[in-house]
């Protein structure tokens, strides 16, 4: 595997005067990952990520999704071969030949149901997106007047995908916990949406829960101010009559906001386990948790955290 990139930093004294400083320090790294070479070239595969030679390592690996047919609700997908298909959606109490079946679409005759199809989980899924940040850096500003002081740092990272499972196992017709995309699901002919319609108890293959798929990829840009410090020292001729040497009263909060696109709880998220149903297909053995990348699956947040202190020296 090989890494490769540029990192740049600045510091600078941006103003200084007899009771007032300003420093700055920035510094922007980037980072292309490839993969050079594998086990007779052959491909790790996990539930959602797949390592491959000429990709970066971890890459998301699913289905292209093509959008809501408007005549039916049925989800579309693109294969391989870039035919349009069509999965036909139904109730699981539903019994035929056409439940949980994929079918050519036609824009012409979108209710045509009489060529079948397939979405292949080998053949049709490709890499879908890069896990790994391309850019990442942070900022950080020192200010200082009198005996106060201020200090802000923020990070920035993006370039990356993230794959929102959270949001995927959300959408069930069971109504239990619902994510609020499932407001916009098709509900009437020639209604114009991105979700398709939900059946009872068949959100498995609506959704193609367990797989990854474009639906459900994001971007994971983002901008976070990390820490914020204000504090004060004490004059020294406050001190000396009682005999310490310093003191200083500081207030910090820590992962103040973030600015991002990502519609998930926080686009840092990321869930990296051991689990029996990621296995690679040379001896169906688990594949490890690092190559598992940018998956979003109930994952907590980063915490807020507000913190007052007090430093005294004798």
């Amino acid at each position: 595997m090989r890494n490769s990139g540029i990192e740049l930093q600045v510091s600078s004294e941006n103003i200084r005067k007899e009771n007032f400083t300003w420093s700055s320090s920035v510094n922007f790294s980037t980072n292309r990952n490839e993969v050079k070479a594998l086990n007779d070239n052959q491909d790790i595969l996990s539930t959602y990520n797949v390592v491959r030679v000429g990709e970066p390592v971890g890459a998301i690996y699913g289905y292209e999704y093509a959008g809501v047919n408007p005549a039916n609700g049925n989800p579309l997908y693109r294969k391989a071969n870039g035919q349009l298909i069509q999965g036909n959606v139904v109730n699981t109490l539903t019994t035929g030949s056409n439940v949980n079946q994929y079918f050519l679409y036609d824009p012409g005759n979108p209710n045509d149901l009489s060529q079948a199809s397939s979405l292949d989980a080998v053949t049709d899924r490709k890499v879908i997106g890069n896990a790994n940040p391309l850019w990442f850096g942070g900022i950080s500003n020192t200010f200082k007047y009198r005996g106060f002081d201020l200090e802000i740092f923020a990070r920035f990272s993006g370039g990356n995908k993230i794959l929102n499972v959270t949001r995927q196992q959300q959408l069930r017709m069971e109504f239990v916990n619902n994510h609020k995309d499932i407001l916009r699901r098709w509900t009437a002919d020639g209604q114009q949406t991105d979700v398709p319609r939900l059946a009872y108890e068949n959100s498995d293959f609506v959704n193609l829960n367990n797989f990854a798929s474009t639906r459900f990829l994001e971007k994971g840009d983002f901008f976070r101010l990390q820490n914020v410090t204000l504090g004060y020292n004490v004059p020294n001729s406050l001190l000396s009559r009682v005999n310490i040497s310093s003191v200083r009263v500081y207030a910090q909060v820590q992962n103040a906001f973030v600015i991002t696109k990502y519609t998930g709880l926080d686009p840092e998220i990321n869930a990296n386990n051991d689990d029996q149903s990621r296995v690679n297909n040379i001896n169906n053995s688990p594949v490890n948790g690092n190559t598992q990348f940018g998956i979003d699956y109930n994952g907590n947040p980063q915490q807020r955290i507000f913190t007052f202190g007090l430093n005294v020296g004798f």
